[in-house]
């Protein structure tokens, strides 16, 4: 099964070589789990710039929710994620109260 799993991003990657922002928004399976699935496949080089990419958190705020896209943050060692991680622990409150929405970008 980890082989499966690491082969994933590979060989969505090889099918769509621009970059991860090709990542339909449609597909059941590889947006909400390739913040795992990269450093199953030892390619945390990758990992940090997806989690970087702002506009990459609208997908999980919008599908999964808050907890998932910061759980996202937990499989990455660069010290820019992890500062996007610490934001998001502090503004959870803000991030899940009731209000105006913010419009997608």
């Amino acid at each position: 099964m980890w082989v499966t799993h690491a082969a994933l991003p590979t060989g969505y990657q090889n099918r769509h070589p621009n970059d991860w922002i090709d990542i339909p928004a449609a597909d059941p399976y590889l947006p909400g789990n390739l913040a795992w699935l990269l450093p199953q496949a030892d390619r945390q080089e990758d990992l940090a710039p997806l989690l970087i990419w702002l506009s990459r958190m609208h997908l999980p705020i919008t599908t999964a929710g808050l907890p998932d896209l910061i759980s996202d943050y937990t499989h990455a060692s660069h010290p820019h994620a992890q500062a996007i991680r610490r934001i998001l622990m502090k503004s959870t409150p803000v991030l899940t109260s009731p209000g105006p929405t913010l419009p997608a970008p």
